[in-house]
């Protein structure tokens, strides 16, 4: 468990049973306070019943002439002695009694007062916990849940609160699953396990549970702390390393590759044009060799194409960086390919963001960067009536602008998310897979990012992340 958990199970333990303590030393004063109004109040009435026999006397019997002595006069006084013996008796009390009551009405608000301010650090230290945190008591009822447990499972955590942990999780959940093994286990043992979670809106997360038993200061268990932690961006790291791991692999195997094959691939190009002149000499003129020739230099020419991308794709060329408007940019690549998409059917869409976005850039490599983007885009919505989208805005809290290309085509499978960066990695037929790694290194130069999200059958969308104006990320070059 790591630092953090613990410290979120140590933290609502001491919070329960800090409450627990309070309303514990609440009862003993209240109980106190109660008998002694008991007492003063029995008091009272013995009081109230010696006066009323005493009236009761004065009324049947006439008092002696002054000076007279005698029993009655004797007893009068015992009587008035004991009267005024009591009431002080029970002003006293009575004294002490408020004495009590104003104390302890005191120390209550006091008490009132630090416990708010302990829940209200307590609600603080919860909701300021990155990870999720749903608190169950034994009944199975939701005592208490953070905000970052409903921002992970999409769920309201205001509705969470005090409702039955099985009315908001079903019996097939693993969340319910991990609750009861933490409540029925014996010795209410901690357990992890790690799922793949899917949220209401389809998203799918990986995620880590971890169960903690919850006790007081007795030992007995009064609930279960149950803790989610988002591994999403873990996950990304972790892939984003096997990623670099094999792009390191494939980057030495193929500059080594480009080594043997650039220079036969020369020596044949020159050799080609040797033999072409040669032919042209000695008056060769035949239609069916001047084809064959003309096929071997269009796919010469294709390999050296490719040659040469997968050099830069491994070893990128330096970029230039300059103050650039990226809507001037933005708007130089839309005015050049939408008559391509016109010819196919397809709408090309211009979104701009209203105020100028001068950024530092090269700003052929950025058009070469948008210019792959859109035509993928433009293959992925073959056979539809296709609607691409090239937008940039401004993100003023990170300070980035981000150019954004969207498709309603077919999508990206999800199992080819992971690597559709790589190089030579391509689902279509004549594709070399190295356009999308090109891309990926452009923009890794620029000091940005590039993201990808994608529904099979609704679209994709690709977000290239970069420093935005007066911005310090840029990269040295």
């Amino acid at each position: 468990m790591s630092g953090q958990e613990k410290a979120a199970q140590e933290t609502i333990g001491e919070s329960l049973s800090g409450r627990d303590t309070a309303k514990v030393l609440h009862w003993l004063l209240a109980a106190a306070l109660l008998a002694l109004f008991v007492v003063c109040l029995w008091l009272f009435w013995d009081i109230w019943a010696a006066r009323n026999d005493l009236q009761a006397f004065l009324r049947q019997r006439a008092l002696p002439p002054a000076g007279v002595s005698g029993p009655l006069l004797a007893d009068m006084k015992d009587l008035y002695r004991q009267e005024i013996t009591l009431n002080l008796v029970l002003a006293s009390l009575i004294l002490v009694m408020g004495v009590l009551l104003g104390g302890y009405v005191s120390h209550w608000v006091r008490l009132s007062g630090r416990m708010k301010d302990i829940q209200n650090i307590d609600r603080y230290i919860l909701q300021s916990i990155t990870r999720g945190v749903v608190t169950v008591d034994e009944r199975r009822r939701i005592t208490s849940c953070n905000r970052a447990f409903g921002e992970i499972l999409g769920l309201s955590a205001s509705l969470c609160s005090g409702r039955s942990f099985s009315s908001v999780f079903p019996e097939e959940s693993p969340f319910r699953r991990m609750v009861e093994w933490a409540l029925q286990s014996p010795g209410n043992m901690d357990a992890e396990d790690e799922i793949v979670y899917t949220t209401p809106e389809g998203e799918e997360k990986p995620l880590r549970l971890t169960t903690c038993a919850l006790r007081n200061e007795k030992g007995r268990l009064i609930g279960v702390i149950l803790l989610v932690k988002d591994l999403t961006p873990i996950k990304a790291l972790e892939e984003r390393l096997r990623r670099q791991e094999r792009l390191a692999a494939i980057g030495h195997l193929t500059r080594r590759i480009l080594h043997e094959v650039r220079n036969p691939l020369s020596a044949m190009d020159l050799n080609l044009q040797l033999l072409q002149e040669r032919l042209e000499v000695l008056g060769f003129h035949d239609p069916k060799a001047e084809r064959y020739l003309r096929v071997v230099f269009s796919e010469l020419h294709r390999l050296d194409k490719v040659v040469g991308d997968t050099h830069h794709s491994v070893t990128p060329p330096p970029v230039h960086l300059r103050p650039v408007v990226l809507q001037d940019v933005l708007t130089q690549v839309a005015e050049g390919l939408r008559a391509s998409f016109e010819k196919d059917g397809h709408r090309l869409v211009l979104d701009l963001w209203p105020e100028p976005l001068e950024i530092t850039a090269d700003s052929d490599r950025l058009k070469e960067v948008l210019i792959n983007l859109l035509l993928n885009a433009q293959d992925a919505v073959a056979g539809r009536t296709g609607r691409v989208i090239l937008r940039c805005r401004l993100e003023e809290r990170t300070n980035r602008v981000v150019v954004e290309v969207e498709d309603n085509g077919a999508g990206i499978p999800w199992e080819n998310l992971s690597k559709i960066f790589d190089p030579f990695f391509t689902t279509r037929r004549r594709g070399t897979g190295l356009g999308l790694s090109v891309v990926h290194n452009i923009v890794k130069q620029h000091g940005g990012e590039i993201h990808v999200s994608s529904w099979v059958n609704e679209g994709t969308l690709f977000a290239v992340h970069l420093p935005g104006p007066l911005s310090s990320e840029m990269p040295s070059h």
